[in-house]
C-alpha cells in the first residue's frame, strides 16, 4: 500500500522527509497542491528491496540477491561477487565448485564457473585459479588442489609457475647434479669437486662425477673436462701434478741437462764423464758436456773424469833426470839417483886421466901415444868388456 502526504513547514534539520534542509510554505504559492508529495510505502515482499519506506520496493537485477533473501523487507540488493552466482534474488550465492573460477560479478548460473587451465588449481568460490609453484607442473584441468601439481624429478629445476608439462623442468648442467626434488632454480645443483669432472646434464647424485684420468687435472669445481699437466721447455724437468692442479716445471739442477721441448720426464740427465787421458767442456742445462784430449804437456789418468782441467807433467829439478816422459795418460818420472850415478863415473875418469898424465911424463913418446889412444877409445865405450 501506498499513501501520499504533503508536508510544509521548517526543514532546518531535514524533518520534513524531502531528503533536504529547505522550508517549505514560507513563501507565496507554496502550501496544498504546491507542496511537493511525499509517498510512504508499506514493507517489500521477499525478493524486492527499498532503501527506505519513501521510496518504491524494486526488484533485484539477475545475479543480485537482497539482504533479507527469501524474507520480506530488504533493503539491499548486491550482485553476486566472482566465484558466486545466484539464480534468484531470494536464493543466496552460491559458490563455484573446486577447480572452477569464475569472474563474472552478478552471475546468474554456474554455467559462468570455468575449469582451471593445467598448470593451475582453486578451492571453491574461486574468482581466479592459482598457479603451481615454482619447481612444479600439472597437466590436470579442473585441479582442486595443488595436489596435483608434480614436482620437477632429481636434477632438475624450473623457475616456471603453472606450469603445464616436465618440459619446464631443466637440466642441471654437465659438471653439477642435484638430489632435490621441485627444486625452484639452479642454485641447488652442487658442483663437482675439484679433482672431478661431468659431462652428463640432469644428473641426479654425485657418482657422475668421474676422478680425472692419471696425467690430468681439474683444479675447480663443476668442470666438464679435465686437463692434461703441462709440458716442459729444453732445461726443465716436470713435478708432476695431482687430480686437482697441475704439474710445474722447474729447471734442472748445475751439472744436468734436458735438451726438448714438451718434456714430461720427471728427471734431467747427468753431464757425461770423460775416460783418462780426456777431461770434460761444460755442459748447460739445455746441452750435455763433451769430452776433449788433454794437451801437450798434461795428463789425465782417471775414468770417469768430471775435471774441466788436466793436470799439467812433473817438471825435472836441476838435480833429477827424466826416466819416462809423460803421456797423456801419465805423468812424466824424474829419478836423482840416475844424476848421482853418472857425476861419480866423471869423477873416477878424471881422476885416472890425471894419474895417466903423471906417469906418462917419464915414457917416450910413442908409447904415450899408444896408451892415450886405448884410453880414449875405453872412456867412449868402444873397449871390450
Amino acid at each position: 500500500m501506498t499513501i501520499q502526504i504533503n508536508v510544509g513547514g521548517g526543514g532546518k534539520y531535514g524533518q520534513l522527509g524531502y531528503g533536504d534542509t529547505n522550508n517549505r510554505g514560507d513563501e507565496p504559492n507554496e502550501m496544498g497542491n504546491n507542496l511537493p508529495a511525499l509517498y510512504w510505502y508499506s514493507t517489500c515482499v521477499a525478493g524486492k528491496y527499498s532503501p527506505n519506506s519513501q521510496k518504491a520496493c524494486q526488484n533485484c537485477d539477475a545475479g543480485s540477491v537482497t539482504d533479507t533473501l527469501s524474507l520480506s523487507g530488504g533493503s539491499t540488493c548486491t550482485p553476486c561477487v566472482a566465484g558466486k552466482y545466484s539464480p534468484n534474488s531470494e536464493t543466496a550465492c552460491q559458490n563455484c565448485d573446486g577447480g572452477k573460477y569464475s569472474t563474472a560479478t552478478g552471475a546468474t548460473s554456474d554455467a559462468t564457473c570455468q575449469n582451471c587451465d593445467a598448470g593451475k588449481y582453486s578451492d571453491v568460490g574461486a574468482a581466479t585459479c592459482q598457479n603451481c609453484d615454482g619447481g612444479k607442473y600439472s597437466t590436470a584441468t579442473g585441479a582442486t588442489s595443488d595436489a596435483t601439481c608434480q614436482n620437477c624429478d632429481g636434477g632438475k629445476y624450473s623457475t616456471a609457475t603453472g606450469a603445464t608439462s616436465d618440459a619446464t623442468c631443466q637440466n642441471c648442467d654437465a659438471g653439477k647434479y642435484s638430489t632435490a626434488t621441485g627444486a625452484t632454480s639452479d642454485t641447488t645443483c652442487q658442483n663437482c669437486d675439484a679433482g672431478k669432472y661431468s659431462t652428463a646434464t640432469g644428473a641426479i647424485s654425485d657418482a657422475t662425477c668421474q676422478n680425472c684420468d692419471a696425467g690430468k687435472y681439474a683444479s675447480g669445481k663443476g668442470l666438464t673436462v679435465c686437463i692434461n699437466w703441462k709440458v716442459c721447455s729444453a732445461g726443465k724437468k716436470r713435478l708432476n701434478g695431482i687430480s686437482s692442479s697441475d704439474a710445474t716445471c722447474i729447471a734442472c739442477t748445475i751439472g744436468q741437462f734436458q735438451p726438448t721441448n714438451d718434456f714430461a720426464g720427471p728427471s734431467c740427465t747427468w753431464w757425461k764423464t770423460c775416460d783418462v787421458g780426456k777431461h770434460r767442456v761444460d755442459g748447460n742445462s739445455i746441452v750435455d758436456a763433451f769430452c776433449t784430449s788433454c794437451s801437450l804437456g798434461y795428463y789425465q789418468s782417471k775414468p770417469n773424469f768430471n775435471g774441466t782441467e788436466c793436470t799439467k807433467w812433473t817438471k825435472c829439478k836441476d838435480n833429477e833426470v827424466e826416466l819416462n816422459e809423460g803421456t797423456d795418460t801419465s805423468d812424466r818420472i824424474c829419478n836423482t839417483t840416475a844424476v848421482a850415478a853418472d857425476t861419480a863415473v866423471a869423477a873416477d875418469t878424471e881422476r885416472a886421466a890425471v894419474s895417466v898424465a903423471i906417469r906418462v911424463e917419464t915414457m917416450s913418446p910413442s908409447i904415450v901415444g899408444i896408451i892415450l889412444l886405448l884410453f880414449c877409445n875405453c872412456y867412449f865405450g868402444f873397449c871390450d868388456s
